[in-house]
């Protein structure tokens, strides 16, 4: 058994994209909000806030708070959730693979892997199409953060991800790079008058 270097790339693509995906999950900087005159920041994560002033910062959970007028963000929460949880679940499978050479644990890998990716960026397009309205009263603007952009590279990484895995499955399959089990090959035993 040799591991074909398509199928490292698709593995550590994959990592990548957990380590991406997960850290734009827990790090509160989707979004900031800033007083006029930026002496208080409050930035916001999915499921984390964080208020800092003069004073010093504190931590906040907004686990499942929907505001009126805000429930949009509560839709990217779930979408984003499910995006890190399918990501999780084909990192899991990749490393299954590793040991245990099925061709039907690459292909679910593939699957939830676009579904994480697809997820994400859903999830990132409707926050993307509303969130100025996140802004809670007059003098404050509201800008992007950082894990915004991680979970945007997570996202992305998780189709490119997806897709290196299908064209690895690919290779193995079209050139019988098989294991046992993964693509056997159709044998014909010969009778004895199939030689006439």
């Amino acid at each position: 058994m040799r591991i074909k270097p398509i199928s490292i790339v698709a593995f550590l693509l994959t990592l990548v994209a957990v380590l991406l995906v997960w850290v734009g999950f827990w790090v509160p900087r989707w979004y900031v909000l800033l007083r006029s005159g930026g002496d208080i920041k409050h930035w916001y994560g999915l499921w984390h806030q964080q208020r800092c002033s003069s004073r010093g910062c504190g931590e906040t959970s907004s686990f499942t708070r929907i505001e009126g007028g805000k429930e949009f963000f509560f839709i990217s929460k779930v979408f984003y959730s499910l995006a890190a949880v399918l990501v999780l679940l084909a990192f899991g499978l990749h490393v299954l693979y590793a040991l245990w050479r099925k061709a039907r644990v690459r292909q679910v890998a593939i699957y939830m892997l676009c579904g994480a990716g697809l997820f994400g960026l859903l999830s990132m397009l409707i926050f993307v199409a509303r969130y100025d309205q996140m802004v809670e009263y007059k003098g404050q603007d509201v800008e992007l953060g950082y894990s915004f952009t991680l979970s945007l590279l997570g996202s992305l990484f998780c189709l490119l991800a997806s897709a290196f895995t299908a064209w690895a499955s690919y290779k193995k399959a079209t050139f019988n790079e098989d294991d046992e089990d993964d693509c056997k090959e159709i044998t014909h035993e010969m009778q004895p008058g199939d030689m006439d």
